[in-house]
């Protein structure tokens, strides 16, 4: 009977699902002028260190300041491990009005593939009173037209998605660009929400290094039996 319950017990751990991490991990106080009209931008670099090895989901938040920016100027992207995704890129432009939204900045806005809304449409949805900063949580744009010709109708290849099944640890950078003259702003916090899990791997070793234990048990009860 205890020997059923051992290997039952085995048995259901071989197929165990590894727990997943999550952390966020922030910078905060940040003054860093993005330049206006200018594609070379500012990159802020975030080291991240965790347990998990395999991303199962990312989240980024960021706050852009500034009362003349003018959101359907700004280009942004997160990039790890040669993949990015693209989070903004010229929000509000449409064959109908190329020049986007002119609304003033980003406080606290939470990029994520979940949500309910793409932020590049995001006045469909909610409009910032009197050309405000927008908040809340929205999918990335994932658009990767050049900036400054991205519209509503082009393909979303770069969402957040894409990083999923990469290994987080390693530096992770925010960059950020507007892409035409007139109004200014700042990246002044960010941060990161990933959750990860063990590889595949580590679970395997560790299940099998229990398996090889029970054995060991079964001969010993065994052979004490047969006396």
């Amino acid at each position: 009977m205890k020997t059923s319950h051992i290997a039952a017990g085995l048995g259901a751990a071989l197929f165990a699902v590894p727990t997943a991490f999550g952390q966020i991990f922030t910078k905060d106080g940040l003054a860093l002028d993005i330049p206006d009209g200018d594609l070379s931008g500012i990159a802020s670099v975030q080291q991240v260190t965790t347990a998990g090895t395999l991303v199962t989901d990312v989240d980024v938040t960021f706050t852009l300041a500034g009362d003349s920016a003018f959101n359907g100027d700004f280009y942004a992207y997160i990039e790890h491990d040669g993949i990015a995704a693209v989070l903004l890129n010229g929000v509000g432009r449409t064959v109908s009005d190329s020049l986007g939204y002119a609304d003033a900045g980003f406080t606290a806005v939470r990029f994520d593939d979940q949500a309910g809304q793409d932020v590049h449409t995001y006045r469909l949805t909610l409009a910032p009173v009197g050309f405000g900063a927008l908040t809340g949580t929205w999918q990335p744009d994932g658009r990767t037209a050049l900036p400054g010709t991205a519209l509503d109708t082009h393909a979303r290849t770069a969402l957040l998605s894409g990083f999923n099944g990469l290994d987080p640890n390693g530096s992770w950078t925010l960059f950020v660009a507007d892409s035409s003259a007139g109004g200014t702003a700042q990246l002044t916090s960010w941060s990161l929400a990933i959750t990860a899990v063990p590889e595949p791997l580590q679970l395997g070793g560790f299940t099998a290094a229990g398996l090889a234990a029970w054995t060991v048990w079964r001969n010993r009860h065994r052979a004490r039996n047969a006396r």
